[in-house]
């Protein structure tokens, strides 16, 4: 976060989002090894870190965005750009947890319907991995290996979206497999 501000400050006090990578990054990397470091997505890494920093600075409170892609640093933002790394490190550090305050609270823990909504997603995931192995030509060790590892997920742990994902990722694996085996036998 601290060459986030630093590179506004280095700017004239506001930047452009395209300005603000540029200087961060010559700032960071003056070597270039972090060049063509990317996600498997295409994302570059280290434009990703800079985008995050850039958020928590503004939600923090050393940035202000009064509108798209524009940065203006704060009195704050300035106090703490002129400070040393390890002076500045106590108010990056207060500006971080303040930002993560802002961001919405776990949704799940709001909403006392998310549990049974999520007991049920696990549920209908066992039983769709019941009926798919159930149809699958395998030996009763197998099926009970995974009828096993399905009955251990804990609902309590995983998300309704990841339950749902975990289903059709199951759904596919358990598919392919069933196949595989029939082409097997085929070859016999």
């Amino acid at each position: 976060m601290l060459p986030v501000v630093r590179a506004v400050v280095e700017l004239g006090g506001s930047a452009s989002t395209r300005h603000l990578y540029d200087e961060v990054w010559a700032m960071v990397d003056p070597e270039g090894r972090w060049e063509g470091v990317a996600y498997d997505s295409g994302e570059l890494k280290l434009i990703n870190r800079i985008s995050l920093a850039m958020m928590y600075c503004k939600r923090g409170g050393l940035l202000d965005s009064p509108r798209r892609a524009l940065y203006l640093i704060t009195d704050e933002g300035v106090r703490v750009a002129g400070l040393s790394d390890a002076d500045a490190k106590v108010p990056i550090d207060e500006a971080y947890r303040a930002a993560e305050r802002t961001f919405a609270p776990n949704k799940r823990a709001q909403t006392p319907d998310s549990a049974t909504g999520l007991a049920k997603a696990v549920t209908e995931l066992q039983g769709v991995v019941r009926d798919v192995i159930g149809r699958a030509h395998l030996d009763e060790a197998a099926r009970a290996e995974i009828l096993k590892r399905v009955e251990q997920l804990e609902y309590a742990t995983v998300t309704e979206a990841q339950a749902e994902r975990i289903k059709e990722k199951l759904t596919g694996d358990l598919a392919d497999m069933m196949a595989d085996r029939l082409r097997g036998e085929d070859d016999s």
